[in-house]
């Protein structure tokens, strides 16, 4: 029988000490509540801080066109749903009137073991916060050229001049805007997209990126803007303005080595507004323009300008016949045929077009349909 009182004796003095090494932990905790509240309430200052900085740093990296990471939004929903969590707790403190008393209340009704499960959250935040792998995805560089499909003008030997001629005022330090103009279907655009895949065969070409885009009659400055973006390898945001375009374009293009080519012009487009540095402020910089009108050259205060001029009628029949193929070289066609190529006035689209179409018709071609 003493054995068995001795044994619940120490159990019940074991269990004792227990309950009071508990009973102690849990008043030492109500006690130092306050001051936790206090130092969580500063962690979490701390841990807004940087999430102000972490969302100036994401705005200012999309701006410039970067792609940002998935676990930056999640970060920042994260400390958004513990402030969530936080704010009663502050408020409880700020509504505290009588010290001990309130502190008492507090404790109550917060739980301690919830606050240092809040402030290991927060030391978890501010750790992930530092991004160390970086906020933005590694930045996919374009092509610095993209081929154009289109027919080689190098066996043209007026067009082959221009190309050459073009290819220099590129070259050429003092030269930031070239104007290139004519007729409509002169072959100013298959001349800007020869030029293109010249640069693509040139292992020295000094440029980062070519850039080509299509203006046309009804001038859109956010049709413009988006086939730049697209050649930059992004994506035009929801409801993002010409303006909000401008800018990140600009950002995007300032540090680069870049030509654009801007292809039939009909009106002058202020760069400014469609967001590309200007060539006389950013050495390296070439801007190329297409248009039917020397006005619309010089008012786009064009350095050095490029006519196009008609074909002669030699370099006309060699295009004719590269359309038509051989049969135009019989006995009973080729009057017919040279009196077509006549008709097309030197006009390459036209001769293009024209000879393309008498290849598919020659079985037809007699004295009466020759205009």
């Amino acid at each position: 029988m003493e054995v068995v009182a001795a044994v619940v004796s120490a159990l019940v003095t074991e269990t004792g000490k227990l309950l009071y090494r508990c009973a102690c932990s849990k008043i030492s905790t109500a006690v130092n509540l306050p001051s936790n509240l206090a130092v969580l309430v500063k962690e979490m200052d701390n841990l807004m801080d940087r999430r102000m900085e972490v969302k100036d740093e994401k705005e200012v990296a999309e701006k410039e066109g970067n792609k940002i990471r998935a676990q930056v939004d999640k970060w920042l929903e994260d400390v958004d749903n513990l402030q969530l969590r936080v704010n009663p707790i502050q408020e409880k403190m700020v509504n505290m009137k009588k010290p001990f008393a309130c502190f008492l209340k507090c404790s109550m009704r917060c739980r301690a073991g919830e606050v240092e499960a809040i402030r290991e959250e927060i030391k978890r935040l501010l750790e992930a916060g530092s991004f160390p792998t970086g906020m933005v995805h590694p930045t996919r560089r374009p092509r610095a050229v993209e081929h154009i499909p289109v027919p080689s003008i190098r066996g043209q030997t007026t067009a082959s001049k221009l190309l050459d001629e073009t290819m220099e005022l590129l070259y050429d330090d003092e030269v930031g805007r070239i104007g290139i103009w004519g007729l409509g279907g002169i072959g100013k655009t298959t001349l800007v997209n020869n030029l293109n895949n010249e640069l693509k065969t040139t292992s020295t070409q000094p440029f980062s990126i070519v850039i080509w885009a299509k203006v046309s009659k009804n001038l859109d400055i956010k049709h413009v803007q988006t086939q730049i973006a697209r050649r930059l390898l992004w994506e035009p945001q929801m409801g993002e303005s010409e303006q909000e375009m401008a800018i990140r374009l600009h950002q995007r293009l300032k540090n680069e080595k870049f030509v654009l080519i801007l292809d039939d012009l009909w009106e002058e487009i202020d760069l400014d507004i469609l967001g590309v540095p200007r060539p006389e402020e950013h050495e390296g910089c070439k801007i190329i323009l297409t248009s039917r009108r020397m006005e619309v050259c010089r008012k786009m205060k064009t350095d050095k300008e490029v006519k196009m001029n008609v074909l002669n009628d030699e370099e006309t029949w060699q295009l004719f016949c590269q359309n038509a193929g051989d049969v135009v070289h019989s006995e009973e066609i080729k009057p017919f045929a040279e009196a077509i190529a006549r008709e097309c006035c030197g006009l390459p689209l036209a001769i293009n077009i024209v000879g393309a179409a008498m290849r598919r018709k020659t079985e037809g071609l007699s004295c009466g349909n020759v205009p």
